[in-house]
Parts: C-alpha cells; structure tokens; sequence
C-alpha cells in the first residue's frame, strides 16, 4: 500500500515538474514527460532506438564486427586485438552523433541517460567475467571545462550498481589532440602515446577489468588502452562502449 502512495507521489510530482518547466525532445522538439528521463520523447524513442546486435552469428563473437558471410572476422584478422571481448549498446546513427553532441557541446545531461538503454542483456554477460572494477576512459585534463558531463556517466552508474563494482579512474589522457580528428592509420599512432597508468595507480591479483568508452569507430584506443591494463598486471579486459556503427566501420 505504502509502495503505490510513493508510486503516485512521484508520478504526481513528475506532472508538476513538466507543468512548471516541460521538457522537449532534443531529437524533434516536441513536449513530453519521457524527455526528462530518455531525451527523447515517446515517438522518437520507438523509432528510432535501435540495440546494437551483440550476440547476433552474423557478427564475430569477440569484437562485434559483421561477418559479410566470412567465417574470419576482418578486424580481429588486421591486427593484434588486446581485449578479451567487447560489447556495445547502440548502433551509432545520426541521431546518436547528435545527442552525443549535445551532452558534450552544450551541457544537456540528460541525453546521458540515453547511452546507458539496453543495458540489461548485456550486465548478464560480464557477470560471466566475474570482472573486479569498472575502468572509464578519460578526457585530457583541457577539456573538462568545456565537457563537464561525459557520455558515458549513467553507463557507469549503472554498471557500478548492477555490478557491485567499483569505478576506478586510474587512466590518464596525456595527449590533448582529439581521436576523433585524427584519421584512420593516424588513430593507431595516435592512441599508442595518448593514455598512461596514473602515478600512484597499481593493478593487483590479475583482475578482469571492463573499459568503458562513449564511442567505438576503429577501436585503436579501446585496443590500446587493453594492451596497457594487461601490461600492468591486469589478466583481461573486457571493453563496453555506448555506441558503434554497424556499417563503414574502419577496418
């Protein structure tokens, strides 16, 4: 009885809220309540929220890419792939790109809450890991001004919660420059040098750890930071990222 009294008290105020200062839809402006919780409005959301395929057989079993009816995955085959496995929520469409701008460019933090969705199947996998901490995968220290919210903070949060876990930031970004405005072979050289282990940061009984990151696009950071982790004593990294593209992934 008391559970429904608090269960309308929240709806009731939720009503209030929107009354008061309504929420629209940062994907076609329209008012709805669902924005405050999604970003998206009830519409935007059913059409357009599309799960990344993670354990379809048509896409290699340990980093997601489309098979095109191969037998050998062309990405783990064009390189030396570090992590253990890696797992993604969203396939990265236009729609993705733009809330992810608006979480970064223009403080909305609520579009945050979007790149945690489709959460569940995956929370049941790295169970399976038995992994020991969750590892975020940092900004240069320059541009927290300008990004004070991260696309990957209610991933984290749930994760942390779901996992019983902890959140250890003990990465660093050293290098300034963007991976995203690097080119392709330039990413590669790009992420070898851009992380280090923090000073003071020690990796202990060979733990399993899962990477967390907001964007998935040729993997060369999520890779070598994986070959970082396990230099330093971790015994397998598993990588979570919010979004990837399913087509023109750079091999």
């Amino acid at each position: 009885m008391l559970s429904k009294f608090f269960l309308h008290l929240e709806r009731s105020s939720n009503k209030m809220i929107q009354f008061f200062l309504p929420q629209f839809c940062e994907n076609c402006g329209k008012e709805d309540l669902s924005a405050e919780i999604t970003s998206l409005c009830k519409t935007c959301l059913k059409v357009n929220l599309e799960l990344y395929p993670n354990f379809s057989s048509e896409f290699c079993p340990k980093c997601k890419t489309f098979l095109s009816g191969e037998s050998i995955c062309k990405y783990c085959e064009s390189r030396n792939v570090f992590f253990h496995s890696a797992y993604f929520l969203l396939r990265r469409k236009e729609m993705e790109k733009n809330l992810m701008n608006q979480l970064k460019m223009k403080q909305k933090k609520q579009c945050s809450r979007y790149f945690s969705m489709g959460i569940g199947s995956i929370v049941k996998e790295l169970k399976n890991y038995q992994p020991s901490a969750l590892i975020p995968v940092p900004s240069h220290k320059s541009s927290w001004s300008k990004r004070p919210f991260f696309a990957t903070n209610s991933l984290l949060s749930r994760l942390n919660r779901k996992l019983n876990i902890p959140i250890l930031p003990i990465l660093e970004k050293i290098s300034h420059k963007h991976q995203s405005a690097q080119g392709r072979k330039e990413r590669f050289f790009h992420a070898k040098e851009a992380f280090k282990i923090k000073k003071n940061a020690r990796i202990i009984n060979k733990p399993t750890l899962v990477l967390i990151d907001d964007v998935f696009t040729t993997g060369a950071s999520s890779n070598e930071i994986a070959r970082l982790l396990l230099e330093h004593g971790a015994e397998s990294v598993v990588v979570v990222s919010a979004t990837r593209k399913t087509e023109g992934i750079e091999l």
